[in-house]
């Protein structure tokens, strides 16, 4: 799982596609793959957004930015009330 807060249906496609997207980014860097480490720190350098640009993820990455600027706390805030409602942090 990415992220739990993506069953919310408010969080739109591109958000959730530029995410995988970021992940596999990662992973062809070689961040939790078997292939050869790339880089000593995952995100230095902004490698990760050169890396989608170069790939066309360029638009995408800034209606995510814009996104999560105006609307993501707000997602946040619902699903922590309803994870604390449903009893999810009963455990803790």
């Amino acid at each position: 799982m990415i992220n739990g807060y993506f069953r919310n249906e408010k969080v739109p496609d591109y958000v959730i596609d530029t995410t995988i997207a970021h992940e596999l980014v990662h992973y062809m860097h070689g961040f939790n793959s078997p292939l050869p480490k790339m880089y000593k720190h995952p995100h230095k350098g902004g490698i990760v957004n050169k890396e989608l640009k170069k790939r066309g993820f360029g638009n995408m990455l800034n209606l995510e930015r814009k996104w999560i600027r105006n609307e993501w706390k707000n997602i946040a805030k619902e699903e922590f009330k309803t994870q604390k409602r449903n009893g999810f942090f009963k455990w803790f």
